[in-house]
C-alpha cells in the first residue's frame, strides 16, 4: 500500500490513512507478543473494565434523554464516544466476548447475572438506533450459532429468552427506525433506487458514496488512487465535505486496486484459519472460548467492512484489534509446553477468580 504515496493527490491524507490502518495490525501483533502467563490476567481484566464508564454514561443518557436526538423522535445515546454508531460497535465486541465465554467456558452458570449484563448492553445497543450495529449483531449471533453447532438448541433458547422482551416493548420503534428513511416522494431529490426500492437519507448517501468509489476504481484499475484518496481528496471535490465510502471493500478497491484489497482480505482469511485450527485442537476451555470469539469477530468485521466505514472508527478499532491480539496471545501461550495448568493459576490469582460466573 505504501507505493500509493507516489500517485496520491493528497500525500498528507495518504500518510494519515496509511499509519492509521497500519497501527491496527501493529497493535494486534504487539498485543500478541507481549502477552505472557504473568500478565494475561491484566489484559483480560482491563479489557472488560473498559466498558464500565461508557455504560454508566450511556445509562445516564437513556434515563435523562441526553443523547443525540435525530429524525424527530430517536434519542440516540453515544456514551463517551463521538457518535452513536461508535458506541454500538464498541458494545458489539463485548457482547460477542461475554456471550461466548458464558456459553462455552462458564457452561451457562449464573444465568441471571449473565442476562442482566447482556440485557443492559443490548438495551444500550438498541438506544444507539444504529441499524448498521443492529444488523452486524444479528449476523454475529447467527455466525456463532453456525460455528457452535453442537449446542444450537440451547443457544437459540437463550437468545429468544433475551430478545422476545425487546421485540415486545420496542418493536414499533425498530420498525419506524428502518422506515424513517424509506418514505420518499417525487419532490425529494436526495433519493436513490437500490434493488428497485427508493430510499433517501443515509441509505441513499451511502449508496452514492460507494458507487462513486467503484467508478473511481474503474478509472484506475491497475494502480489505484492511494490510501486516503476518497476521504481527503475526492469527497471534497465531489460532495463538498470529507466523508468516507461507508464500504471499506469499495474504499480499498478505489485506493489500493485489486492487489491491496486481496491482501487485506487474505490476511483475515489466514488469521481465521489459524484461530479456527487451534479451536479444534486445543483442550483448554478458556483458549477454545477465545478462539471462537476471534472467529466470530473476524466474520462480523468483514460483514461490517462491506457496508460501513468500520476501519475509520479508530476509538473503537483499537479495542477490536486488542481483543484479537489477546486471542492470538492465548493461542501462543497454549502452544507452549510450559502452559500446563496455566489457566488454573490464572484463575487462582486473577481478580476474575471472584466473578459471579465461576462456581
Amino acid at each position: 500500500s505504501f507505493l500509493g504515496i507516489f500517485i496520491s493527490p493528497n500525500r498528507k491524507g495518504f500518510v494519515i490513512d496509511f499509519f492509521r490502518i497500519f497501527s491496527y495490525f501493529a497493535l494486534l501483533w504487539v498485543t500478541r507478543e507481549i502477552i505472557t502467563s504473568k500478565n494475561v490476567k491484566f489484559f483480560i481484566t482491563t479489557f472488560f473494565c473498559a466498558s464500565i464508564v461508557p455504560v454508566i454514561v450511556g445509562t445516564y443518557q437513556i434515563i435523562f434523554r441526553k443523547g443525540l436526538v435525530q429524525f424527530g423522535k430517536f434519542n440516540r445515546i453515544f456514551a463517551t464516544f463521538r457518535h452513536p454508531s461508535d458506541y454500538g460497535y464498541f458494545l458489539l465486541i463485548f457482547i460477542i466476548t461475554l456471550l461466548v465465554l458464558w456459553l462455552v467456558y462458564f457452561k451457562r452458570k449464573n444465568k441471571w447475572v449473565f442476562i442482566g449484563i447482556f440485557g443492559l448492553w443490548t438495551l444500550h445497543i438498541f438506544f444507539t438506533f444504529s441499524r448498521m450495529v443492529w444488523i452486524p449483531l444479528l449476523f454475529a449471533l447467527c455466525l456463532l450459532a453456525f460455528l457452535w453447532r453442537k449446542r444450537l438448541t440451547t443457544y437459540f433458547f437463550v437468545l429468544m429468552f433475551i430478545f422476545i422482551p425487546f421485540s415486545f416493548f420496542f418493536g414499533q420503534q425498530v420498525i419506524s427506525r428502518f422506515k424513517v428513511e424509506m418514505t420518499v416522494n417525487e419532490q425529494n431529490i436526495n433519493q436513490e433506487k437500490i434493488l428497485g426500492m427508493r430510499v433517501t437519507g443515509s441509505p441513499a448517501s451511502r449508496f452514492r458514496f460507494i458507487k462513486s468509489a467503484v467508478e473511481e476504481f474503474l478509472k484506475s484499475p491497475l494502480l489505484g488512487r492511494g490510501l486516503g484518496f476518497f476521504y481527503y481528496h475526492f469527497s471534497l471535490e465531489k460532495f463538498g465535505f470529507n466523508v468516507e465510502t461507508h464500504s471499506y471493500i469499495a474504499k480499498l478497491l478505489c485506493e489500493t486496486w485489486i492487489i491491496g484489497t486481496f491482501l487485506f482480505l487474505y490476511s483475515f482469511y489466514k488469521i481465521f484459519l489459524y484461530v479456527w485450527a487451534h479451536y479444534k485442537l486445543t483442550k483448554d476451555a478458556l483458549t477454545k472460548s477465545f478462539c471462537l470469539i476471534g472467529a466470530v469477530l473476524l466474520g462480523t468485521k468483514l460483514m461490517q467492512s462491506c457496508f460501513d466505514a468500520s476501519l475509520r472508527l479508530a476509538d473503537v478499532e483499537f479495542y477490536w484489534w486488542v481483543c484479537l491480539g489477546i486471542v492470538l496471545g492465548l493461542i501462543k501461550l497454549d502452544k507452549k509446553p510450559s502452559s500446563t495448568n496455566l489457566w488454573n493459576s490464572f484463575w487462582n490469582f486473577s481478580p476474575l477468580s471472584n466473578w459471579p460466573f465461576r462456581e
